[in-house]
């Protein structure tokens, strides 16, 4: 089985959207209570206990006009979110460090920000520019004064090019405390940026049912970056299974992705059933010989991809006890 390459040319299509929802990620892996919410990759919802942060990620150079400009609809696209559960809200742009100096200068820093230290709320001539602008979006002076009060902007410290974001992701991985030793960090970022594009793409037809996809969890970033190695040997051993399709295979990497710990009870009942079984043959005949000792009461359509899920992830654990 020969591995595929982790490095940085890895990352295909890795923008500024990517880094800066990686960064947040990378600073809040171990909070249990963090989860975030890729609607597109400019507009994500962040989950911290009892917080939500409506964010807009913009890595092109703003302004307050800008921001608040009938054709862009910055401000307009980032306040007019609501949360149906009550959680103290937030809304937040994330940006360049380049915004237009003589807003930046205007702008109050906060030095009690809920993602990041050092961000900026908007000072008393600007929050009036921007009310008088989006009062005729139909907003209503109450909501604006409720919404504008909790609303922030952040600026990244790399730019909007892939080497200076790399870099700093990097380096903020090792502080904390996930390895970045020969490939890892490259292999994390990687599978990171993989995670992203899937939660970014998939359309919601099926709200309960999407959003679970499209929702990253503190549990699905420590198996990223505490288990990368053990993750990649798994997704090798599926690209290796010529039974399955492009279609099941992406399926099944973000059913491995988000952990099978959420079919406990499936993994032990497939665990009983198959019982001991040996490695020392071709991947492929492996495969299929496990497949086929599936029994009718657990086969379903519905759980056909967690179960081959489940049947790799054996696979996996059993050739990491022969090593």
């Amino acid at each position: 089985m020969k591995a595929n390459n982790g490095g940085a040319i890895a990352i295909k299509g890795f923008n500024y959207q990517d880094a800066v929802i990686s960064l947040i990620c990378i600073k809040n892996y171990m909070n249990k209570d963090f989860s975030i919410i890729v609607e597109n990759k400019e507009d994500v919802d962040i989950f911290l206990g009892n917080k939500i942060i409506f964010t807009q990620i913009k890595g092109t150079r703003l302004s307050i006009a800008k921001m608040t400009s009938s054709k862009d609809k910055i401000l307009v696209k980032n306040l007019e979110n609501e949360d149906k559960n009550s959680k103290e809200v937030r809304y937040k742009i994330i940006t360049l460090n380049s915004f237009i100096q003589k807003d930046k200068k205007e702008l109050k820093e906060v030095n009690h920000g809920v993602l990041f230290k050092n961000i900026y709320s908007y000072s008393e001539k600007q929050l009036q520019i921007i009310e008088k602008a989006l009062l005729k979006e139909g907003f209503s002076e109450k909501e604006l004064k409720n919404k504008l009060k909790n609303s922030y902007v952040y600026f990244t410290p790399f730019e909007n090019n892939f080497d200076d974001s790399y870099t700093f992701l990097l380096g903020e991985m090792s502080k904390n405390n996930i390895k970045v030793d020969g490939n890892r960090g490259q292999v994390s970022l990687n599978e990171l940026a993989k995670r992203i594009k899937m939660a970014s793409e998939i359309v919601i037809k099926d709200e309960d049912y999407e959003i679970k996809d499209k929702t990253i969890t503190n549990e699905d970033l420590k198996i990223i970056f505490l288990d990368n190695a053990g993750y990649k040997f798994k997704i090798e051993l599926l690209e290796e299974i010529s039974s399955l399709n492009f279609y099941q295979k992406s399926k099944i990497k973000k059913l491995i992705l988000k952990n099978l710990a959420y079919y406990k009870n499936l993994t032990e009942e497939i665990k009983f059933l198959l019982d001991d079984f040996e490695v020392n043959k071709d991947i492929n005949d492996l495969f299929l010989e496990l497949k086929n000792k599936i029994t009718d009461d657990i086969w379903s359509k519905e759980n056909e991809l967690v179960i081959y899920s489940i049947i790799i992830d054996l696979i996996s654990n059993k050739i990491g006890e022969n090593l």
